[in-house]
């Protein structure tokens, strides 16, 4: 069985992890801001799944 809410973080990490290497690119921080906002709402979906 897929563990849904730990597939949602893994997938929400992703998003950190794309956030962080382009934090350092001034001209790409609305890209930097989409993945932080795209990380938030895969972590509500991991819980609104466990719960």
């Amino acid at each position: 069985m897929i563990d849904l809410p730990a597939e949602w973080l893994l997938a929400a990490s992703d998003d950190i992890d794309a956030a962080e290497k382009l934090l350092s690119e001034n001209h790409l921080t609305h890209i930097v801001s989409f993945h932080c906002q795209q990380a938030v709402e895969k972590t509500f979906k991991a819980v609104l799944e466990k719960y």
